[in-house]
């Protein structure tokens, strides 16, 4: 989760025993004052691929979302 209204944050996963590709799944708005609800579409989840696994890599978070990284086996 990245609260920063603002500011994107950086993520350096370093998971000893991960392996396969790297999924992140991101709920963002437009403002912070977005929200998921009936009849509110400016809030959505993005899908996207950043790579194989590797110890320390970066990932970055949009300001003000909520975040899934999933590793694939």
């Amino acid at each position: 989760m990245n609260k920063e209204p603002e500011e994107s944050l950086t993520l350096s996963l370093n998971f000893h025993s991960a392996k396969g590709n790297v999924k992140l799944f991101t709920i963002s708005g437009n403002s912070t004052e977005s929200y998921n609800d009936m009849g509110h579409e400016e809030v959505r989840i993005e899908e996207s691929e950043a790579g194989a696994f590797r110890m320390g890599m970066e990932i970055a978070l949009k300001a003000h979302s909520v975040n899934v990284i999933w590793i694939e086996e």
